[in-house]
């Protein structure tokens, strides 16, 4: 049976995305793979097609439970009842009731906090894994002792399941990070095969708009744009606070999410804006990894991004369905400083463990309470190379560095935002698309008139509230 014969039966599609196809003969041929596909691309399909030919069980390590949860859903709504996601959410009853029954499943997602568990572990050396996936792949690369250390410990979670097959997704990598998913995923001996397509996303419209009254400028803007929208913040605070401050002075249904909500709550909003029942979503870089929804027509930044590849990351969730979409991040002077208060408390963390490491083993001991939990779970998994790590670890502090450089550079930019960013990830600038001349970014033209109004955009904008009596009359009255 053709492949494109199998798609249509199995998942109603004519035809296969950029990158899909390739990826997925590569791992039908057994090479493991990293596919490098540009968000709303359908990276789920590169390791759901190959699992139904492939004996055995599909495991898919995913970063955040709201993905997982999605992705179960997705499945479910296409008829597999095989599928299922350890998680957090879970009772312990729940949990070892899943443990136990694990080969009933065809799809099992899991953290890699949840991967490194020795229970887990022991369950899934009784199955027979047919397909390894790492999803969101490029975490691999952000290890560092202010991230999570159970990525930097899948190889060996790899080796103790007999190396499978294994699938690494990502929609952005430089060449840097591909290299680092490459040496702390798979064995050097182990031969991999790369499909790497183009991040250009033609229907987005990229946008600064440099030191705004920032509350104004969306109160206006999503008075006129139709949506869904999404509005990224790098507080939590802000999102609730923006938040409010929307629902009282516009017409929009609106919802904030940040990683302080319970799981419960964070799932029901989730649901909500992606069955259209929000217009617009007040979130942290917690939401939107993965998550299916097609249709977000505009996405603001209202803080910095940390980097070039987590706004590649966070614009690329607009125009999912091939529609046109707006991105703007407002930017304030001043604005980076979140993220060098962020260096610098990384910078003091690193001395921290450079002098815990000076101590003799026996002190190491009583100095040991000063670390908090994630350094000491570093220095527990880094313990053969203590060195190296220190060394891993300042050049990582550099890194960061160099990223909000970078994403000061592209507020910057004079020429061409698009060709700033292909050119980041290692692309020809596409001065011969003749389309970036009528719909790239405001450095090549105004914003295009091709964007859908809001229904009561002839309708004024409600005034600002002055005073807190004025707020609780719109509130309540």
């Amino acid at each position: 049976m053709e492949m494109e014969e199998i798609l249509y039966r199995k998942f109603g599609y004519q035809e296969f995305k950029d990158g899909q196809k390739e990826t997925i003969q590569h791992i039908l041929s057994r090479h493991h793979t990293i596919a490098i596909l540009p968000t709303g691309t359908g990276k789920s399909l590169c390791y759901q097609f190959p699992s139904y030919l492939l004996e055995g069980q599909t495991l898919i390590i995913s970063p955040l439970v709201s993905l997982m949860e999605d992705q179960v859903a997705h499945l479910q709504q296409m008829g597999e009842k095989e599928a299922v996601a350890l998680n957090s959410l879970l009772s312990f009853e729940e949990k070892n009731y899943l443990l136990n029954h694990l080969k009933q499943f065809k799809f099992i997602f899991l953290s890699p906090e949840m991967l490194e568990q020795t229970a887990v572990q022991e369950k899934l050396q009784t199955l027979e894994i047919g397909l390894f996936v790492v999803d969101e792949a490029h975490c691999i690369s952000q290890w560092g002792v202010d991230f999570r250390p159970e990525y930097s410990q899948l190889k060996k979670v790899r080796k103790t399941l007999q190396n499978p097959l294994t699938l690494a997704l990502t929609a952005t990598a430089t060449p840097e990070v591909l290299a680092d998913i490459k040496g702390k995923l798979l064995a050097e001996d182990e031969q991999i095969a790369t499909v790497i397509k183009s991040v250009n996303r033609p229907n987005i419209y990229y946008a600064v708009e440099k030191n705004a009254d920032k509350l104004r400028y969306i109160i206006d803007f999503v008075e006129k744009f139709a949506g869904p929208g999404l509005i990224y913040f790098s507080s939590k605070k802000k999102a609730e606070a923006i938040s409010e401050q929307l629902l009282l002075n516009t017409d929009k249904k609106v919802a904030f999410y940040h990683g302080d909500m319970s799981s419960q709550d964070r799932i029901s909003i989730q649901t909500q804006f992606i069955q259209g029942n929000l217009d617009l979503l007040c979130a942290t870089s917690a939401f939107g990894m993965g998550i299916n929804k097609k249709d977000i027509r505009y996405i603001i930044h209202y803080h910095l991004p940390g980097s070039v590849e987590a706004y590649l990351q966070e614009t690329g969730r607009a125009g999912r369905d091939g529609e046109k979409s707006q991105t703007i991040l407002l930017y304030e002077k001043g604005d980076e400083w979140i993220h060098y208060r962020l260096q610098e408390t990384l910078a003091r963390q690193i001395e921290e463990i450079q002098l815990y490491l000076s101590y003799p083993k026996k002190k190491q001991k009583i100095f040991q309470q000063n670390l908090d939990q994630t350094q000491q779970k570093w220095l527990e998994n880094e313990q053969e190379d203590s060195g190296d790590f220190v060394q891993h670890l300042e050049m990582k502090l550099q890194e960061k560095r160099k990223s909000v450089a970078d994403m000061l550079s592209y507020i910057e930019e004079k020429k061409c935002r698009r060709d700033f960013l292909l050119a980041y990830f290692g692309e020809q600038k596409k001065q011969e698309d003749q389309q970036k001349h009528s719909f790239c970014c405001d450095c090549c033209t105004e914003v295009p008139e091709c964007f859908p109004l809001s229904d009561n955009n002839e309708n004024k904008v409600k005034e600002l509230p002055t005073t807190w009596e004025e707020e609780l009359k719109k509130l309540f009255f």
